[in-house]
């Protein structure tokens, strides 16, 4: 297996995030980089795990990253992209997921009750205006497209789906 400079297997992260939408309000953690002292703005979500469905890794990741239970994910897109972070390069393929909430859950959702997941960040709600103007770092690289897209746009190819269909009647 290839290294890094520090001794580290090189691979390629598949991760989930889903995009948390409240009326035209879409939340966004703000992650700082350790390495570069800077900051940039994701979906919750996290890793998938071997064998898992990338529609059951982000209904799982939402929750054990933030607490929120997700229940209708629908799939953006799939990106790709290579990235820095602590001053590690990482190589990741992304499902981009998203989701409409109540008030109710939008309101349970604070630093603190972040915090008591175990991360400190910070949230930022944004509009689709607040997003064309962002300064910002959006990740993944081209998520932001997803999100000013609208989802019933007849120009747009519809992603795959992603059920997961097993090919055997045995899985692991």
């Amino acid at each position: 297996m290839e290294q890094d400079s520090v001794g580290r297997e090189k691979t390629i992260r598949v991760g989930v995030v889903c995009v948390l939408r409240w009326d035209h309000e879409h939340l966004l953690l703000e992650v700082n980089d350790p390495g570069s002292g800077g900051k940039f703005f994701i979906p919750a979500g996290g890793e998938v795990k071997f064998s898992e469905l990338a529609k059951d890794a982000v209904i799982r990741a939402v929750e054990e990253d933030i607490g929120v239970k997700v229940e209708t994910p629908t799939l953006l897109g799939v990106l790709e992209s290579r990235i820095m972070f602590d001053n590690v390069p990482q190589h990741e393929i992304m499902f981009c997921f998203g989701t409409d909430i109540d008030l109710e859950t939008k309101n349970s959702i604070t630093p603190e009750s972040i915090k008591a997941k175990g991360r400190t960040v910070g949230i930022r709600w944004l509009s689709r205006t607040d997003i064309k103007e962002f300064d910002g770092v959006i990740v993944p690289e081209g998520l932001a497209d997803l999100i000013l897209t609208p989802i019933n746009d007849p120009k747009v190819p519809k992603p795959a789906s992603v059920t997961g269909q097993e090919t055997s009647a045995e899985i692991y």
